[in-house]
Order: C-alpha cells, then sequence, then structure tokens
C-alpha cells in the first residue's frame, strides 16, 4: 500500500492498494485472483485488513507529518473513496503488444468504477519467468549469505 497525504501532511488524499503478481496465466490470475480483491474491498468486506494496515502506515507517518490526525484520515479512507489500485502482472511474449496488454486488465473500470485515476495496471514481461525467479532467488540468498545471514 501507499498513502499519498495532502501537500501539507495533514489529511490523505488516496491510498494506493497494490496487487503485484507473477505468474504463468496473467489474465487468469487478474481475472480470478486480482478482481476478487478489488471487488471485496470496494463492497467493503476487507475493511478491517485495510484499517489495520493503513493505522499502521499512518502512525509512522506521523513522525514525519506531526500534523496527520490518523482518526480523520481512516475516516476519510472508509467514507470518502480515495482508494485507489495498482494492478501489476508478469507477462510473456504473448502479452508483448499494447492490444494483448490492455486486454489483460479489460473490465478494471467495472471492479473499480469511477474516476479513471483510480487504477493504474502494469505489467512486467518475463521470457522465461520460472528461469528469470530462480536466478533471483539465487542471486539473493548469495547476497544474504555475504551479509552473513545463515540462508
Amino acid at each position: 500500500m501507499q498513502l499519498r497525504l495532502d501537500t501539507k501532511g495533514k489529511s490523505v488524499t488516496a491510498i494506493v492498494i497494490f496487487e503485484d503478481k507473477a505468474t504463468d496465466s496473467p489474465r487468469a490470475t487478474v481475472r480470478e485472483d486480482v478482481w476478487g480483491g478489488v471487488k471485496a474491498l470496494e463492497r467493503g468486506e476487507r475493511m478491517p485488513e485495510l484499517i489495520q494496515e493503513t493505522t499502521t502506515i499512518l502512525e509512522a507517518q506521523q513522525r514525519h507529518f506531526p500534523d496527520l490526525e490518523v482518526d480523520e484520515a481512516i475516516e476519510t479512507i472508509l467514507w470518502d473513496e480515495v482508494r485507489h489500485y495498482r494492478v501489476s502482472i508478469s507477462t510473456s511474449d504473448t502479452h508483448a503488444k499494447d492490444k494483448a496488454r490492455k486486454r489483460l486488465f479489460r473490465g478494471f473500470d467495472l471492479v473499480a468504477p469511477g474516476d479513471p485515476k483510480r487504477r493504474r495496471a502494469d505489467t512486467m514481461h518475463f521470457d522465461d519467468l520460472r528461469s528469470w525467479m530462480n536466478t533471483f532467488c539465487a542471486q539473493a540468498r548469495a547476497e544474504l549469505k555475504a551479509w552473513g545471514d545463515d540462508v
């Protein structure tokens, strides 16, 4: 999640909820996993979870923005519809062109209706996701070992 504050750091202008997925089946993942989570947030079904996470972020931000009113910010998030969504999904060559990428996110405007600025859709292109992930994990383990962590 990302918290957006006004220029004075006193009030919340948006809470951006990230849905980042790495998969070999991007459209199915968006349709079956991501849209369900966004719909649940839009219906208010995940409010306790959202409020808990948001409260933690807000309390941490108070160090930098002491005038930030946590209770007021929570109320804004609950009632003023400042929830925004950023969906990011891994893709392969089958979704390399703009038209194919656009199809991945078909229906976003229906699950998170309203102003288009509430919705952002991104793709991460990998020719071979599994191979890239294995290489990335091996590099991460090597880096941690170099720091002296036992992995």
